[in-house]
């Protein structure tokens, strides 16, 4: 209820309806043009990487337009190929995905750190808390895709230290996508 008195009531509900109208994963996808324009050195690794993909799986002499050429790659080839991409929007995900998620405890009462949340509470967490902590990610505000990388693997040092695709029993609807 905070947000209702902090006059940003039509701004709110402008955010509301427009989310409710746009794609999550067309927002990533702007973020993360984002990022890759303010850091040259991995777009250009980026921008290589899909090259390469697209030289290995298209005929670059072919006359159909790229997009279409870019549709004919298996989906096992875009997840197994594309290992600089997949850092670079795991970084901007744990930069972007930084908000409040509630959840509401639909089984029996459980006792969460001496605090007793009953059957039909809600439980809220702020992602913020964990993908800004400075003991899990140092500097945590540079965007720094090397995070997860063999060797630092900064997202591993606790349990749920990367939180941008859920956690737990319940899969997110974009996971849920990409499984079926």
């Amino acid at each position: 209820m905070g947000v209702f008195n902090t006059g940003l009531n039509g701004t709110f509900y402008k955010a509301l309806i427009i989310a409710k109208h746009v794609n999550p994963i067309s927002l990533l996808a702007c973020w993360v043009l984002l990022y890759l324009g303010l850091n040259p050195q991995w777009k250009e690794r980026v921008v290589s990487e899909l090259t390469e993909l697209a030289a290995r799986h298209t005929d670059p002499t072919s006359s159909e337009p790229l997009h279409k050429r870019l549709v004919a790659i298996s989906f096992n080839s875009w997840e197994e190929e594309l290992p600089i991409t997949d850092l670079v929007i795991r970084e901007t995900l744990r930069l972007t995905v930084s908000f409040a998620v509630i959840r509401r405890n639909v089984r029996e009462d459980i006792d969460i750190q001496g605090i007793l949340v009953k059957h039909g509470d809600f439980v809220a967490y702020q992602l913020y808390d964990t993908h800004m902590d400075p003991n899990i990610y140092p500097d945590p505000t540079k965007f720094d895709p090397d995070r997860y990388s063999e060797g630092r693997h900064e997202d591993r040092k606790e349990t749920f230290a990367y939180l941008a695709w859920g956690a737990g029993m319940c899969i997110p609807p974009a996971m849920r996508c990409m499984t079926c």
